[in-house]
């Protein structure tokens, strides 16, 4: 037999009528469009010319090994894979794919157990491994299940032809699915289109993979506020051995109480406005934690303990006058009234003969069992007639306005008496109370319901309530606070009673009876004041235990800590997205076997040369293809009259109508083909103009879009609410977590652009050897004998390099460098609170005085009186709620807050702030609580400061200026025999300072 030689420089046969007549020729496959080189029909070996470039390459690559002509033993044995369907590859993606499973497994649930993985310090390992790295091993399984989906795609025609039966041309040479969608299409198993699972199990993965995979590995970590708690020993106050707790109230005790009710200052972190917790503190704190501000720092206390309360039942009791109204001509009549409440309770006040009757305006609070003495010092009381009955409270507090009959001056028609007939009781019980900070200062909290359930009226052995009525109703609070030295009747002098607390309860109304009687409210002011006078005895108690008086008990410390959270929803979609995935290549991995899924072949059938020889050997198909300019639309009609099977590592084609397998082929028509194809002889055009340029405006828009975020970022921020928006994932109302879309669009967007240039990428890799065919002669490593199916980004870029294929390279290298830019994408958020700068105009409506205040008072005294400097002092300063004088008392006793608007000493000029907007300018998310608003406002104001400067008096150092030294030996001067032996000399002042001042 002849040997033909192949040379690439002259055209090839046109004749198809012998097996030893070279044919050229197309076949599709996969959308490729292949050029055939020519072949024998033969089992002889090849031309030299192609033997000599078919050795292993420079590279030493495996997939352009040239093999010699098939022997029969290889032909009896197809048993070739690609390297990603063989058992250890594939076995290790899964592998890889499980280890996955299990890393997003752990780090949920430590994330849920431990609150977080790890504190986040802002370290770049802490940023690396919760933004980079999460993404990157998502585009790795990704790329995996893109290189596995290529493999099982380009080999599920062969597996087609494989089959006993054979298949169609549409099912095998004609058969192309470029994009996921069309492999998910067209390789649905049916009964005629011969699919098999292989193929749609991974292309579902790889779906998976890159829609939903990737873009959520974006937003598995956040960094966020979290409370780590964990068990510790407490120490707390023990009080059994000054059982029963007796009231015993000192001077502090009285101002710390005056103080909280006036001017709104916390005494200690353990009394709240309606309970007082027993104190208690984690080991570690020397003394016992009484002040305002715990030495907790960012902790958080939690212990079960002693809470105390005192709850004050009151109603309102209405003035009844008895006896006839007064005259108004001065006569005199005997007046009479009575105070009665709503459920019967009943107080007589018989007031005397109206010619006589002055009542000054005041309160009287008091116990009932000493009710008809106070109001007797309070002239309410005449020949001590006063009556109670039908009353079942503990106390009364009774207000008056100034009253004034006959002999004083003008009738006073308008006399009001009002009051309230109350109840309290004292309570203990025990509850979990939790101290923290917050705003700078400690606040205790209670759980309400425990403590309820639980709460009992204060036993006779733990304390007695009866002494703590009496010294509340005690008239020591005069000595504190005389309401009477702060207010003056229409008479002109001192005419203000005040009884007991009282005293306390008046200050709130700046000493008027007219607002305490027009209050409605006044009853929640008189528990204020009861509660806090019980606490503020209770913490008298405190002070006087030490570290010694303790008992043991168990608590919880909590600290606040930026941590890295795992969201439990992405972690739950990925776990269930990874596992599927795991699933779909276990499946792969047990229908790709050859016994289930042959594929004929002996070797990789990328390479030309390989596939030529798989279609060298049929008369049939060499006919079919033998004409220049076949296209697939042209051949399909001739195709679609034949089977075409792989057997014995070559396709062959067999008349539809043929029952079995190995008859002897038809040769096609060749008119029909010359006509189908005379006007389809237009190549292909793999790379369209509109998908470029599309491509590269998508390119432009996102660099553009990146450019201007990065330069609001650093200049305002991002704080649109299309940046910040959380979604709130919750089944039944329980959250799993909040995912901020933001991460997962970008991700998304680079993933787009990363499948967008791939597909350019994998498009030239195929063709790439026809190209460099078509370019002129090239060597059998460049041309015939090299494929780029199974290279993938940089081990792509560095082949081509090598062959000098420098627009694959491009393209390769692109395709590497849209995976980064998808790990990029993913970390280009980071989500914090922050704040927004603005310009706002602030009104300014106060500025420093120039002249002096001028006030209009009225004194109790005569002008030229000693004592009227100090009645306009108290006239002046009678606000105690609002007066510097009592503000700085308390401010340097009991470390209250300094004054608003000042600072250091500094005391600014007030301006009106009530302009600023507070709205927040974003929307965070549906479920997801805002955080609390705020302003910092920053201004130039005027400021006056008082400044005490001191120096070193010089005269003090000359003694002889204002010392006299005597010599008490001298006996002209001192009877010396009545001193001391041992007295010898005396110094005087008074002398020495007159002749200094004489001098």
């Amino acid at each position: 037999m002849s040997r033909h030689v192949f040379s690439p420089y002259q055209p090839l046969g046109t004749d198809t009528n012998t097996d030893d007549v070279h044919a050229t020729g197309y076949v599709f496959h996969d959308l490729e469009y292949s050029r055939l080189v020519n072949a024998e029909a033969s089992s002889e070996s090849f031309p030299p010319l192609i033997r000599e470039h078919s050795g292993t390459t420079s590279d030493d690559e495996e997939a352009e090994t040239y093999h010699t002509p098939l022997t029969a033993s290889r032909l009896a044995d197809p048993t070739w894979l690609p390297y990603t369907l063989r058992w250890i590859p594939l076995s290790l993606i899964i592998a890889l794919y499980l280890v996955l499973e299990i890393a997003v497994i752990v780090v949920h649930a430590v994330s849920s157990r431990n609150y977080g993985l790890v504190t986040d310090d802002g370290s770049s390992a802490i940023a690396v491994g919760t933004k980079f790295v999460p993404t990157l091993l998502a585009v790795v399984s990704g790329l995996l299940a893109t290189i596995l989906l290529d493999d099982v795609k380009r080999t599920e025609p062969f597996a087609r032809l494989a089959t006993p039966s054979g298949t169609t041309a549409g099912l095998a040479l004609t058969w192309a699915a470029d994009t996921w969608w069309s492999a998910l299409y067209r390789s649905w198993p049916s009964p005629l289109s011969g699919a098999k699972w292989a193929l749609p199990c991974t292309t579902i993965a790889f779906v998976l993979g890159f829609l939903a995979v990737s873009p959520l590995s974006s937003a598995l970590f956040i960094s966020q506020d979290v409370i780590l708690s964990e068990t510790a020993r407490f120490s707390q106050l023990d009080l059994n051995s000054s059982l029963p707790i007796q009231p015993a109230p000192i001077a502090t005790t009285y101002f710390r109480t005056i103080s909280n009710v006036l001017r709104n200052l916390s005494t200690s972190a353990w009394i709240t406005d309606d309970y007082v917790v027993l104190p208690f503190w984690p080991d570690g704190i020397s003394t016992v934690p009484l002040a305002p501000i715990l030495p907790q720092g960012n902790r958080k206390w939690s212990a079960y303990t002693t809470i105390f309360s005192l709850d004050l039942d009151c109603e309102p009791m209405h003035q009844r006058w008895d006896s006839p109204p007064p005259p108004t001509n001065r006569g005199s009549t005997n007046l009479s009234l009575a105070l009665v409440s709503p459920t019967g309770c009943t107080l007589k006040l018989d007031l005397g003969n109206s010619s006589l009757f002055y009542a000054p305006p005041g309160e009287i609070w008091s116990g009932i069992s000493n009710l008809t003495n106070t109001l007797e010092r309070a002239g309410l009381n005449e020949d001590n007639s006063a009556t109670i009955f039908g009353c079942t409270g503990d106390e009364m507090l009774i207000s008056t306005t100034e009253g004034n009959y006959g002999f004083y001056g003008t009738n006073r028609t308008d006399f009001i008496v009002t009051g309230q007939i109350c109840r309290n009781t004292y309570y203990v019980g025990y509850s979990t109370a939790t101290a923290f900070l917050e705003n700078g200062q400690s606040v205790v909290t209670i759980n309400a319901t425990e403590y309820h359930e639980s709460r009992m009226p204060i036993p006779a052995e733990t304390a007695n309530s009866t002494a703590f009525d009496n010294v509340f109703f005690d008239s020591n609070w005069t000595v504190h606070l005389d309401a009477g030295r702060f207010s003056s009747g229409d008479l002109g002098f001192d005419s203000f009673y005040s009884t007991g607390p009282a005293n306390l309860l008046s200050a709130l109304y700046t000493f008027s009876t007219e607002e305490m009687i027009a209050d409605v409210s006044i009853e929640t002011k008189m528990q204020r004041i009861r509660r806090q006078f019980f606490a503020e005895i209770l913490r008298t108690n405190f002070d006087l235990k030490t570290t010694k008086d303790v008992s043991e008990t168990s608590g919880s410390v909590s600290t606040t800590s930026r941590r890295i959270v795992v969201v439990p929803s992405v972690a739950i979609a990925l776990e269930v997205l990874i596992i599927v995935q795991a699933i779909l290549i276990v499946v792969v991995l047990y229908l790709t076997r050859l016994s289930r899924r042959p594929l004929g072949l002996t070797e990789d059938p990328a390479p030309i040369i390989s596939f030529a020889r798989l279609i060298s050997y049929s008369p049939t198909i060499r006919s079919i293809f033998g004409r220049q300019n076949i296209t697939q639309n042209s051949a399909s009609p001739v195709l679609s009259n034949f089977r075409f099977q792989l057997n014995n590592g070559q396709i062959e084609a067999r008349p539809v109508t043929t029952p079995v397998v190995g008859i002897e082929s038809k040769p096609a028509d060749n008119k029909v083909l010359a006509s189908r194809s005379a006007g389809d002889d237009k190549e292909p055009n793999y790379f369209p103009f509109w998908a470029i340029a599309m491509l590269f405006v998508v390119l432009v828009a996102t660099l553009v879009a990146i450019a201007i975020l990065y330069r609001l970022s650093m200049s305002r921020g991002l704080y649109q609410t299309v940046f910040v928006y959380n979604i709130d994932i919750s089944v039944r109302g329980k959250s799993f977590g909040q995912v901020n879309p933001a991460s997962i669009i970008t991700t998304f967007i680079a993933i787009i652009i990363g499948l967008w240039w791939g597909s350019f990428e994998t498009t030239l890799r195929r063709v790439q050897p026809y190209l460099a065919l078509a370019e002129g002669p090239v060597s059998g490593d460049k041309g015939v004998a090299v494929s780029y199916r199974s290279s993938y980004l940089m081990w792509s870029s560095i082949r081509a390099m090598r062959r000098k294929h420098w627009l694959l390279f491009l393209l390769s290298t692109g395709a590497s460098l849209s995976e980064i830019l998808t790990i990029a994408m993913s970390s280009l958020w980071n989500r914090a609170p922050g704040t927004l700068p603005d310009t706002t105009s602030v009104p300014r409506t106060l500025e420093l005085r120039h002249v002096p205040m001028v006030s209009t008072v009225q004194l109790a005294v005569s002008p030229s009186s000693p004592d009227s400097s100090a009645s306009l002092l108290g006239t002046i300063f009678s606000n105690i709620s609002t007066s510097w004088i009592y503000g700085a008392t308390t401010q340097l006793s009991l470390e209250g807050p300094e004054p608003s608007w000042s600072l250091e000493g500094w005391s600014f000029v007030p301006t009106d702030l009530s302009g600023i907007s507070l709205q927040s300018p974003q929307h965070i998310g549906n479920t997801t609580a805002n955080a609390k608003l705020s302003a910092n406002v920053t201004m130039t104001t005027p400021a006056v400061r008082a400044r005490l400067e001191c120096s070193p008096y010089d005269f003090i150092d000359d003694t002889d200026l204002w010392l006299t030294k005597w010599d008490l030996t001298n006996m002209d001067v001192w009877n010396t025999s009545i001193n001391p032996v041992d007295l010898k000399t005396g110094y005087e002042l008074v002398y020495s300072t007159i002749r200094h001042t004489n001098q």
